[in-house]
């Protein structure tokens, strides 16, 4: 079971309500897939998976830690959620920029960003992939991407680098988290 997991009954209600009004006007099946990076806990997937299954949607919902993976599929799985596909990865505007946990120490759910790039040949390093990459080895395409939705700790403008393609290809509604006074210079893409 897990532990130590903050109450969230309040947080992020107008991207739920927003979320929901948005989902509810997916086209017909064939653009309408969701990507749900950051996915912490499943807390948005597994709802939106719900939503969008009559649509044949899928969600591919994607996150750093092994351990919030392995609890999206066991809630997905005792839930009979059969269109949500996970995928335990670090996106950023490249592929195999190598990337090193730099706090043990901190929850999985703390919201303080804990991988960073290094040039070490740390056994413990993770290679990055793109967006893009992820969403053609994982869905077959980037041109079914109905929503993307990024909350990845100060890395938003890294993974929105890394969807061009997504993009350029789908169109997607995006929501993403912004870190206004950390993020203000690399918003200027």
């Amino acid at each position: 079971a897990r532990k130590n997991f903050p109450i969230r009954p309040k947080r992020e209600v107008l991207l739920r309500r927003i979320s929901s009004i948005i989902l509810n006007m997916l086209p017909l099946p064939g653009k309408s897939d969701v990507i749900d990076i950051g996915c912490w806990i499943g807390d948005n997937s597994l709802v939106w998976s719900k939503m969008i299954e009559p649509k044949k949607g899928r969600v591919l919902a994607i996150d750093p830690s092994q351990e919030n993976i392995d609890w999206v599929e066991m809630i997905a799985d005792k839930n009979k959620i059969n269109n949500l596909i996970t995928q335990c990865s670090i996106c950023s505007y490249k592929n195999d920029i190598k990337f090193i946990h730099f706090d043990d120490n901190l929850p999985s759910w703390n919201t303080d960003r804990r991988w960073k790039e290094t040039k070490n040949n740390s056994s413990k390093a993770n290679y990055s992939k793109t967006l893009d990459k992820l969403a053609s080895e994982c869905l077959g395409s980037t041109n079914s991407i109905f929503l993307l939705h990024i909350d990845v700790e100060k890395m938003e403008v890294d993974v929105l680098k890394g969807a061009f393609e997504i993009v350029n290809n789908s169109r997607p509604f995006i929501f993403f988290e912004a870190h206004l006074l950390t993020d203000r210079n690399n918003l200027l893409l």
